[in-house]
């Protein structure tokens, strides 16, 4: 019998459990008795700008401290211990993300209005991806195309910073040293008046990746005993740096104008999978990815008729094993604007559009000059009926060059059913269409490309509801949300003989239930936090004409069952915070074996923030990584590191 997740799961959550209990369960029970006059919840300003229209859609926040905590390390890394979303990834050069059962290319990730994915994949590396630079972090689930247009199928993952409008300077310093040649640092720099603001940031992340860890075990027919073979990962080094500037100009407290420029250079070498590093050990093969992307945009809120419009560039490039002869690179222009106008009694209605001109430059395309025109229009309405009743429609029709994109509408609604003066508990649901048009890889690759492809196109269906209770010591939210989303035409490389060709070849139907919990107790002198989040997600083929034996049957590397769980005690100026994630058992290719076991991870870490004289602080924090030591693996046969551990040091400065 398979078991969901290993035995030491429960034994960690039993644990966990106890702990948490024995801080906080005399204080809550006083917490829920006592009232409170009323609450006000901060929203970061990327998910005020979406989320007014998306009534119905489930919105993730993730808190800034959390983000302050964690900006050291990737995004990756941060999704897997804070939401319960499946990320396959080596051991830190790739990672890709699997929202809701659909692939990497199915979640856009923006900055602004740059969706930052590669437009020849199609999708993002997420281990590249630097949170220093970020201060917020928000994710959508499902149809968010009606939003950001292709490729938001599975949702969207909308990262912002913010201008702190200093008078003086800010200074921020960050170091961090650990395990395997692990070395990041970085540096924020903020200048300003109160009106106009300059922010340069700066990081370097450079780590060689040598950890050991085990072979499956194998069968030593001498002794009839299984052995595990002891090996150490080679060749897998990562070196990323980058630079942000930004500028930001204040009109008024509701009119602005921000610039930002972003140069990356990521250089990382391609993780050999087991068998080759032991085998062949001295085989290194790297990739670089030079990205230059420059965002602009200007925003009026002061009266009824609120504008926004922005403008940027985007420049990426691919080198492979330092060959330049063979190019893979795109550039893009991008504007958007809309307008906002409040109708009616208790209406606001938005209209929009967005343009993108893009120019692909790949070697292995058998095309000339080819440029790809993608414009979209859109039409937004809200209403809310006696302060209870929300109700909100998208309209939105894309145009792209040799396509008929389909019309994208969105119907959602959210119900307050109860509303008292310390709880609250709302009722929503969503109906959502979406799509994805075909990459340039998709089309144009040499051989297997096919320019006949069509766009895949989707359903969504979501309900859901929250609970909030807010007392003198609790805060507590519970999330519930059942989804069912209907893929059509969903594109495939499959086996063709010579070589793999892209075809739309199959129907995917994906579905399951999502919890999302944490509630804040707060003591004498203390504060207790605990989060719990669990995904329970079938995602099949229901459809194909590629000739499979896995219809009907989980999609590879979309687990059954994932979950993650934090909890965090603060005490003066010391914060002890322990998280653990994990996912069941998970397939890898489309026959019966090569099956991934499920794993549990635990984590650990601690901070002290010091303050010092004359406006300077200090922030310690020491992270232990997979305290089980669990030798676990998140591709087919490749290692991943066990026990690590990681010191950081922040220094603030506030004139």
């Amino acid at each position: 019998m398979k078991y969901i997740f290993p035995y030491s799961f429960y034994i960690r959550i039993v644990v966990s459990l106890i702990g948490f209990s024995s801080f906080c369960t005399c204080e809550s029970v006083a917490g829920l008795i006592a009232l409170k006059d009323s609450v006000e919840l901060d929203e970061v300003t990327i998910v005020a700008q979406f989320k007014r229209y998306q009534v119905g859609a489930k919105i993730t926040v993730i808190p800034d401290g959390r983000m302050e905590l964690m900006n050291d390390i990737s995004l990756e890394k941060l999704l897997r211990q804070m939401v319960a979303i499946p990320i396959k990834s080596n051991a830190g050069s790739l990672s890709t993300i699997r929202l809701r059962g659909t692939s990497p290319n199915h979640t856009s990730i923006n900055v602004g209005g740059i969706n930052v994915n590669s437009l020849t994949l199609g999708s993002s590396n997420l281990s590249s991806i630097p949170l220093f630079f970020f201060d917020e972090l928000a994710l959508q689930y499902g149809g968010a195309s009606v939003v950001n247009g292709s490729g938001s199928i599975g949702g969207s993952l909308e990262l912002g910073s913010k201008m702190r409008w200093v008078d003086g300077v800010r200074v921020e310093g960050q170091m961090t040293l650990g395990s395997f040649g692990e070395q990041f640092y970085g540096a924020k720099v903020y200048a300003g008046n109160g009106k106009h603001e300059s922010v340069t940031k700066i990081y370097f992340f450079d780590k060689q990746n040598n950890f050991l860890f085990y072979h499956p075990p194998v069968k030593d027919f001498e002794t009839g005993e299984m052995i595990r073979v002891k090996d150490t990962q080679r060749n897998a080094s990562i070196t990323n740096r980058a630079v942000m500037q930004e500028f930001g100009y204040k009109f008024s407290a509701k009119q602005y104008l921000r610039f930002m420029l972003w140069v990356e250079d990521d250089w990382h070498q391609i993780q050999q999978n087991m068998s080759t590093n032991l085998n062949q050990p001295d085989k290194s093969e790297e990739i670089e990815d030079k990205h230059i992307r420059i965002w602009s945009f200007y925003r009026n809120n002061r009266n009824k008729l609120k504008r926004y419009i922005g403008a940027g560039y985007v420049l990426d490039n691919e080198i492979y094993n330092k060959n330049t002869d063979n190019p893979i690179g795109t550039q893009r222009c991008i504007s958007e604007g809309n307008i906002e106008y409040p109708v009616f009694s208790s209406g606001m209605i938005k209209g929009g559009f967005k343009s993108e001109i893009i120019s692909p430059d790949v070697y292995a395309y058998d095309i000339n000059g080819v440029v790809q025109y993608q414009n979209d229009l859109y039409v937004s309405y809200l209403h809310t009926l006696f302060s209870k009743l929300k109700v909100s429609v998208n309209l939105r029709k894309g145009f792209v060059t040799d396509f008929t994109v389909p019309f994208t509408p969105a119907f959602g609604i959210s119900y307050t059913l109860l509303s008292r003066e310390t709880s609250r508990l709302d009722l929503s649901g969503n109906i959502a269409n979406s799509y994805r048009i075909p990459t340039f890889n998709d089309r144009f690759w040499i051989p297997g490309g096919n320019p006949d492809l069509l766009p895949e196109n989707v359903v969504n269906y979501e309900v859901g509801g929250k609970y909030l209770k807010y007392t003198n010591k609790v805060e507590m939210q519970i999330m519930l949300n059942a989804f069912y989303m209907d893929v059509d035409d969903w594109i495939l490389w499959k086996n063709s003989g010579a070589y793999w060709t892209a075809e739309n070849v199959q129907r995917v139907v994906s579905k399951g239930i999502e919890l999302q919990s944490n509630i804040k107790v707060e003591l004498n002198r203390s504060t207790v936090s605990l989060g719990l989040n669990y995904t329970i997600n079938s995602a099949e083929r229901v459809e194909s004409t590629n000739a499979t034996a896995a219809l009907d049957r989980q999609l590879e590397y979309v687990p059954l069952h994932t979950f993650s769980m934090y909890s965090q005690f603060n005490m003066k100026k010391w914060n002890f915070n322990l998280g653990l994630n994990g996912v069941s058992w998970q397939y890898t290719n489309e026959e019966p074996y090569n099956i991934l076991d499920g794993y549990v991870l635990t984590n650990i870490s601690v901070d002290r923030q010091v303050r010092l004289k004359n406006k300077h602080n200090l922030r310690l924090v020491f992270y232990a990584d997979n305290i089980f030591n669990v030798n676990y693996y998140s591709s087919w046969n490749y290692a991943m590191p066990r026990m690590n551990f990681r010191g950081k040091l922040s220094y603030f400065f506030n004139n």
